[in-house]
């Protein structure tokens, strides 16, 4: 996947069909998380509740911080970016309505 971009495009489509289509990852379903660092931070316990939504919200935004890093390493090397790309959608509403003002 990491070597082949059709692979990569693929994986990807497959990964969205399955989210878009997999009734249990509709959003409010309760699962357990692994805390990897669980010891380091001094939980009793190395597991954790949470949700479907939360970890698909909790993915968007780690993917967002990693679109900026991609973003600035890629204008650090003189290519030209969208202004957007990487950046949260917060920070867009944001901008949107201040343009907007």
């Amino acid at each position: 996947m990491e070597t082949c971009r059709a692979t990569a495009l693929a994986r990807t489509q497959s990964t969205i069909q399955r989210l878009q289509t997999t009734a249990a990852l509709r959003g409010d379903w309760i699962v357990w998380v692994k805390v990897e660092d669980a010891a380091a931070s001094r939980l009793d316990d190395s597991y954790m509740t949470s949700s479907i939504g939360r970890e698909m919200r909790a993915l968007s935004s780690h993917t967002v911080h990693h679109f900026a890093l991609i973003a600035a390493t890629l204008q650090a090397l003189g290519f030209k970016m969208d202004r957007n790309f990487g950046m949260a959608p917060s920070t867009l509403r944001y901008r949107a309505g201040a343009e907007a003002a």
